[in-house]
């Protein structure tokens, strides 16, 4: 994992209560955004992985250390299961 995949990874909850539209919407977007050198298909894995995770989110109050710590753990984990299985 990169410092920058880290810096998008505990960014991820203010970006996701800045956007409209419905939660996958907002988190497909930010995870193309990201993470667009993957394939659609772990990108698609990926934005499964957080959904959950973000679909908390529902103000700035919401925001904590240890969610942007969730995100990003989130993020490492999926990011090694590809090297792990060649599809990084």
């Amino acid at each position: 994992m990169t410092d920058d995949d880290r810096w998008y990874a505990r960014r991820l909850p203010v970006d996701f209560i800045t956007r409209s539209g419905d939660s996958f919407t907002r988190v497909s977007a930010i995870v193309t955004e990201n993470w667009w050198q993957y394939e659609g298909s772990a990108r698609t894995e990926l934005i499964e992985l957080l959904l959950p995770v973000l679909d908390r989110v529902k103000s700035n109050a919401d925001i904590t250390e240890e969610l942007r710590s969730e995100c990003e753990r989130t993020v490492a984990t999926w990011i090694t299961g590809l090297v792990t299985v060649g599809r990084a």
